[in-house]
């Protein structure tokens, strides 16, 4: 029987489907939760003064389960066996999909620091 982390039949190995969930949980998160505060956060004008400060709490809050998120994502990419350019197309996938959340979630890094930085 064939190791499921390392099937070669086309099949899907745990490890990208891992990927792939933790990932598509990561970003759903960041586009639902923590880039609306963001940007609201940026407009000016958007919030009254007296909520901007409920706002950033919120976005701080909402930031810290984003990093668990990322986390757990690096860590179900780890795992994916090393790149030897053999990969079945979900895994090819998957790194892809990863690369994009990678690059969503350092520019989203910059943007929060910036808004949670101490005036």
């Amino acid at each position: 029987m064939d190791d499921p982390e390392t099937n070669q039949s086309g099949t899907p190995s745990a490890g990208e489907v891992c990927l792939m969930l933790r990932a598509h949980a990561e970003r759903r998160w960041l586009d639902t939760e923590v880039l609306p505060v963001v940007r609201e956060l940026e407009t000016p004008g958007a919030l009254p003064d007296e909520l901007r400060g409920a706002a950033a709490s919120y976005l701080e809050a909402m930031w810290t389960h984003a990093e668990l998120l990322a986390h757990e994502t690096e860590v179900s990419h780890a795992r994916l066996k090393p790149d030897d350019g053999d990969r079945p197309q979900l895994e090819d996938s998957a790194r892809r999909y990863h690369a994009s959340l990678r690059h969503l979630r350092e520019n989203l890094s910059v943007r929060v620091a910036g808004l949670l930085r101490p005036a």
